[in-house]
């Protein structure tokens, strides 16, 4: 659904779904994107989510449908379903077990970049040069309890940083060990 894309576009899964299924062998993965035309904000434009599903399309390569709400998603599924069985596709449930079973490895540093990835207005970009200065909540503790501001950031990347103040600002309420 549009919400869900919405919420999962802001706190990373949709990049990190879109990986793990490209890492995954499946030769044909389909998205299937609901509601959009109905899409109310939750924080992202309607313009970021079109961009998102073209991207999807275009760069990553997935076929990708829109439906109008929840009754043209499941007449879809069956539709692709029918087309599936008709086309005679072999079985794939050891492929999909095998990436199962892969997909479950996550390291400490994902789980704590998404956590960062919940601080309002971390994206990315930013998470990335946090995990770089900061890969554990233990060492976002010992940093930001010694160094509470932008410019200390910028000295431990190298004289640049793409973390903004307000980040910043709650990095510190969130690791000081000052508070």
């Amino acid at each position: 659904t549009a919400s869900d894309l919405a919420a999962s576009v802001l706190d990373g899964r949709y990049d990190e779904q879109k990986g793990r299924l490209v890492r995954s062998g499946i030769r044909k993965i389909c998205y299937i994107f609901e509601g959009l035309s109905r899409h109310s904000g939750h924080g992202v434009p309607l313009s970021a989510l079109e961009t998102a599903v073209v991207h999807t399309a275009f760069i990553t390569g997935f076929t990708t449908l829109e439906t109008a709400d929840t009754g043209d998603t499941v007449t879809t599924v069956v539709q692709l379903h029918k087309e599936i069985e008709t086309a005679g596709v072999p079985h794939t449930a050891v492929l999909f077990d095998a990436y199962l079973a892969s997909s479950r490895r996550t390291t400490d540093d994902q789980v704590f970049g998404r956590m960062l990835r919940l601080i309002p207005g971390c994206g990315g970009e930013m998470v990335d040069e946090l995990l770089g200065v900061c890969p554990t909540g233990a060492d976002a503790t010992a940093f930001f309890s010694a160094h509470n501001s932008k410019s200390r950031l910028q000295e431990a990347n190298g004289g640049t940083s793409k973390v903004t103040a307000p980040v910043v600002g709650m990095c510190t309420a969130l690791f000081s060990s000052k508070l």
